[in-house]
């Protein structure tokens, strides 16, 4: 992950100091497929019959929109997942877009890591690093939430022995559940587990209504609690317009999303699913520019706003129709611009 994370902090430096055009970087990443990628290439061959959903539930099944989210069903669990089949063939790319640095491109590249004192590596060998890392960081991640969503289902099964169904044990922490193998309750677990359940509720009710700063420098700060704008990181230097939808890690995959601009909180693998139903665009509230999203969008070359942040987000889902104009760094509502 941090090898994805100094990739994507030299390809942004090399931009800021002239070497490459933002536009040769997107089609640098458009020229390579992560794990996640094939993923929709695969949900589009299971539509068309062409590989079958046993198959493709072996190697996807255990993604889920919202990773941490016990309440969220998996892939497998999902009756719904291939309902409302678009079929893209007519907007596929059937081969991924040749990139080669041009000869200035690469000389300028040479000089600003000769100019910092990287002289273990040259333009090339930097790019199939950046190549290799971000890739590498998607598959890690997506082997990561292999064994994440294992252990999901694996306290869903034991939650059943106390009678605990998924949003009980939502309101339980994991020190919690442990602790129980250690110290096990001496009488009527499922009494002592639902009063830990309640206190759990109490507590998300009190989080829910107390409002804090992301930063507390003093008392001060408790009692008025400064806004902060986030910037989103634009991907691709399109501009689009188009009616917006907004998604939660419980929207069926029959929603019909076709040619709308998605928003959804979390730039969250489990979402990976849209990329199948001809999107136009993509919103969310959380996510930096190396996040899961801004990755897959900059391999599709699909206009995103990644990482709005909760004032910016909670004003965009309120409108009907957006214009998310990649190129100017600004989202315009129908009311008047909010970025």
């Amino acid at each position: 992950a941090r090898h994805g994370f100094i990739a994507e902090t030299l390809l942004r430096s090399a931009i800021t100091k002239g070497a490459i055009a933002p536009d040769r970087v997107q089609i640098f990443k458009q020229s390579f497929r992560t794990i996640l990628g094939k993923m929709t290439v695969d949900m589009q061959a299971v539509y068309r019959e062409q590989l079958a959903t046993d198959i493709f539930m072996e190697r996807y099944g255990h993604l889920r929109p919202g990773t941490y989210d016990i309440l969220s069903l998996c892939y497998k669990d999902r009756e719904d997942l291939f309902d409302g089949f678009i079929d893209l063939s007519n907007n596929e790319k059937t081969e991924l877009p040749y990139f080669e640095l041009s000869k200035q491109e690469e000389k300028q590249i040479n000089q600003l890591l000769h100019e910092n004192k990287i002289l273990a590596i040259d333009a090339q060998g930097l790019l199939a690093y950046a190549r290799q890392a971000i890739v590498g960081r998607e598959y890690a991640k997506f082997i990561f939430t292999k064994n994440l969503s294992e252990v999901l289902e694996k306290l869903a099964q034991w939650g059943t022995f106390f009678n605990l169904g998924r949003d009980d044990l939502s309101y339980l922490s994991l020190p919690a559940i442990l602790n129980t193998a250690i110290y096990p309750f001496l009488d009527d677990a499922e009494y002592q587990f639902a009063e830990q359940v309640e206190k759990g509720q109490q507590f998300v009710s009190l989080s829910n209504a107390v409002k804090l700063s992301y930063l507390i420098r003093g008392i001060k700060d408790i009692y008025i609690v400064p806004l902060h704008r986030a910037a989103p990181n634009f991907i691709t230097s399109q501009k689009i317009e188009g009616i917006i939808i907004l998604l939660k890690s419980d929207s069926t995959s029959a929603t019909p999303l076709y040619g709308k601009i998605v928003c959804i909180e979390n730039a969250d693998p489990g979402f990976d699913w849209i990329f199948t139903k001809g999107i136009k665009g993509l919103i969310t509230q959380y996510g930096g520019t190396n996040s899961h999203m801004a990755i897959r969008c900059a391999e599709l070359g699909l206009p995103a706003a990644i990482g709005c942040g909760e004032q910016t987000f909670a004003q965009i889902i309120k409108t009907g129709l957006v214009e998310l104009n990649c190129r100017d760094k600004m989202l315009r509502a129908s009311h008047g611009t909010i970025h």
